[in-house]
């Protein structure tokens, strides 16, 4: 009997786990959606069935990524392949079968995001050059 007690105590303290790790995600996003213009600062189309980005144009440069909003940047490069959030920043990251671009999001004075750095890392290359990736980023 002592043992079905243990048992049964162990399960409960299991269900209330499970049900404070659920409404803790659900008071983040309700968090998230609360704050002004927090649509705005997602990609629209972050979506994997999202419609493919034809490139119109020559490709972007590093210099004139900075301080674009997300929306820019999905315009430009569509959705990213990993979005990572962080208090105050977001990290973009598009994966090809050349190169890992990762663009590094901070929120401004306004609440939102703006490109403040990229890195790149290219396959089979000593040097990652930033400009090399975001080409091969903007025509795959």
């Amino acid at each position: 009997m002592l043992v079905l007690d243990k048992i049964d105590v162990m399960i409960k303290w299991a269900v209330l786990g499970a049900l404070f790790a659920g409404l803790t995600l659900l008071a983040a996003c309700a968090e998230r959606a609360a704050r002004p213009g927090a649509q705005d600062q997602m990609p629209a189309a972050s979506t994997p069935s999202s419609p493919r980005r034809m490139p119109k144009g020559p490709a972007p440069t590093s210099a004139s990524m900075m301080g674009k909003s997300p929306r820019e940047i999905e315009s430009l490069l569509g959705a990213p392949t990993l979005l990572r959030e962080e208090t105050g920043a977001q990290i973009w990251q598009y994966a090809n079968a050349h190169c890992v671009l990762l663009l590094y999001l901070y929120e401004d004075g306004a609440d939102l995001y703006r490109v403040a750095h990229l890195e790149a890392r290219i396959k089979d290359v000593p040097n990652d050059n930033v400009d090399v990736c975001l080409a091969a980023t903007y025509n795959t």
